[in-house]
């Protein structure tokens, strides 16, 4: 009987008991911030400057590419600003544009899994705090963002990206290899899914000694793994209901040794750019069943250094 895992990523935490730590608000603009924001679609490139836990948190350094949109409503003879922010797998939060002294202000709570407990997930809320100033006609945008994700049984965690942002030149157009994963059918953000595979299997391949620890760690016995060129992808738009990660890869490997056959299964759920980072690991048998595995050890594993690669 083949042993099978199944690895689930979930968010590192510092435990406390007291409430949320105090974190210092977006610093605010000086100078001139009464400009209004343009309306319509905008590319936006951020780039981390803290991150603190969060398993599989982006490097500080690290830059990433979001599509926002900005929108004006009047009702009563007043009118009002919104910003959507679109995140990596597709979904969209919205939070009103206020202005004040220091800039314009937005708020998106989006709730998210932090750890796993007796088999059961368990999830925190994470406050996004944008402050924005507009220029050239509000054409352009600054923004610094800080995050703040809390529960009592998870703990917390906290990041700040700044950003900058300018309204697309074609608004009607996909974003593409430069934006969020879209949602309509076709290739994810225009990588198709021969070069999703060839992509996944160079970093398996490239991160193949990591890959062996963890199936090692959940057959508890050494293990080489010969990983094989059969690497496939299928793209979301490819299945029944259009949901789920981007791309589900199977990647095989053979443990030399006893002969045993292993389907690595890396589902791909991040993609900035051409760029991508699997959250999720599992590992099953060639006779396809599945057993549920929890091993924080693995897991730790697995969210300090995720599979990435370039497509």
């Amino acid at each position: 009987m083949l042993a099978v895992l199944r690895i689930a990523v979930v968010v590192a935490s510092h435990l406390v008991d007291d409430g949320p730590p105090d974190v210092a608000p977006p610093a605010g603009f000086t100078g001139d911030v009464r400009q209004r924001p343009a309306v319509g679609e905008w590319r936006a490139t951020g780039r981390t400057t803290s991150s603190g836990g969060y398993l599989g948190s982006r490097d500080v350094g690290e830059t990433i590419v979001r599509r926002w949109t900005t929108g004006r409503r009047c009702a009563a003879g007043r009118c009002s600003f919104v910003m959507t922010r679109e995140l990596a797998d597709g979904e969209r939060l919205t939070s009103p544009l206020t202005p004040r002294p220091d800039g314009w202000h937005a708020t998106l709570d989006k709730t998210m899994p932090c750890r796993v407990v007796d088999g059961k997930q368990l999830a925190w809320n994470q406050r996004s705090s944008f402050l924005l100033r507009f220029t050239n006609g509000g054409r352009r945008a600054e923004a610094r963002q800080v995050d703040l994700s809390y529960a009592k049984q998870c703990g917390y965690g906290t990041s700040r990206v700044d950003w900058t942002a300018a309204v697309s030149a074609a608004t009607t157009r996909p974003t593409g290899n430069d934006g969020p994963v879209p949602r309509d059918r076709g290739p994810v953000n225009g990588i198709g899914e021969a070069a999703m595979a060839a992509s996944v299997g160079r970093a398996a391949r490239a991160d193949a000694a990591t890959l062996r620890r963890q199936v090692a760690a959940a057959i508890d016995r050494p293990v080489r793994l010969e990983l094989h060129p059969e690497t496939i992808c299928r793209s979301r738009v490819n299945t029944p209901d259009g949901t789920g990660a981007p791309f589900e890869c199977l990647v095989v490997a053979i443990d030399s040794e006893k002969a045993e056959r292993f389907v690595i299964q890396v589902l791909v759920a991040a993609i900035e750019g051409r760029c991508w980072r699997a959250v999720a690991v599992a590992v099953k048998g060639a006779d396809g069943r599945w057993l549920d595995y929890e091993k924080a050890a693995v897991e730790r594993v697995l969210g300090r250094a995720p599979l990435r690669g370039c497509a």
